[in-house]
């Protein structure tokens, strides 16, 4: 593979990010669904039927899915690359950029919980939290030292504008 492709050969100028966060978001929906077909544990929610649950869950993967397409369409109308372990053309504030700086990380964190809603597992809900976590220190965290480096105040600025998730 070519530097500018291979995550654990991060280009120089990078966020450094060396593994692929999809994947991340890929096996906690592997692991987690596997122990909730061995152990299922329902969400506890009271007054709240498995139907009801199984439709929102539904809506919610949807959602991030036009969530995800919109912010790769929009990356790509800008003609930056997506990997965080490539170099960043330009600093990217239209689209679903204008409500979220992370809207791709969002779209997969949402697809994991609407996953949990559709299969009525406690398991995968929870087992986004140290998802989120593990995004936020291990990626978001520097992605954002590097725009700050890269872009300066208007990066600031747009900080300033959007949140981080929502």
């Amino acid at each position: 593979m070519q530097p500018d492709t291979d995550p654990l050969t991060p280009h120089t100028d990078s966020a450094g990010v060396t593994f692929p966060p999809p994947a991340l978001y890929f096996w906690t929906l592997v692991i987690s669904g596997a122990i909730s077909a061995i152990y299922p544990l329902p969400l506890p929610l009271p007054g709240i039927k498995p139907i009801m649950t199984m439709h929102f869950g539904v809506v919610l993967m949807l959602a991030s899915v036009v969530l995800f397409s919109s912010a790769v369409g929009t990356f790509k109308r800008h003609d930056t690359p997506l990997p965080p372990w490539t170099s960043t053309r330009t600093l990217v504030h239209s689209g679903p950029y204008r409500f979220s700086r992370n809207p791709i990380y969002l779209a997969f964190t949402l697809f994991v919980l609407g996953f949990a809603g559709l299969i009525d597992s406690l398991w995968v809900a929870a087992a986004i939290l140290p998802v989120v976590w593990i995004m936020s220190t291990q990626v978001i965290a520097k992605e954002e030292r590097y725009l700050a480096q890269k872009f300066g105040s208007a990066y600031t600025a747009y900080t300033q504008r959007v949140r981080r998730w929502l």
